[in-house]
């Protein structure tokens, strides 16, 4: 027999059986356990020290961790070297602006210092 609460085997002759009023009877390893789920309503997997916790715990670490695939070498032979040559698009040339020269103010136009 399993605890409902924390999933440890429960040894014969030891332990608390709880039976709820809709006939479904909860076994507990410990007080600690019964506590824990009918007076402070709590939820197995929320529990750090309880082995739902600890497998789901797992389960989101591998998800988490990438898996590292190994790559195995291929050897390139003249063929694979032009295919990837021909592959590869050539640049495109664009024509470079030419500098527009910038209009010169004559002296009429420019606007007279503030002497100090």
């Amino acid at each position: 027999m399993d605890c409902t609460f924390c999933s440890k085997k429960i040894e014969k002759g030891t332990g608390l059986i709880h039976i709820n009023r809709a006939g479904k009877a909860l076994n507990f390893c410990s007080s600690k356990c019964r506590r824990n789920q009918l007076d402070l309503k709590r939820k197995p997997r929320k529990v750090k020290w309880t082995k739902t916790y600890r497998e789901e715990k797992e389960i989101r670490v591998r998800a988490q961790t990438p898996v590292k695939e190994t790559q195995t070498p291929v050897k390139e032979t003249q063929t694979t070297v032009k295919e990837k040559k021909e592959e590869t698009p050539k640049p495109i040339k664009t024509e470079k602006k030419k500098n527009k020269p910038t209009p010169v103010k004559k002296a009429s136009e420019k606007k007279p210092k503030p002497k100090k």
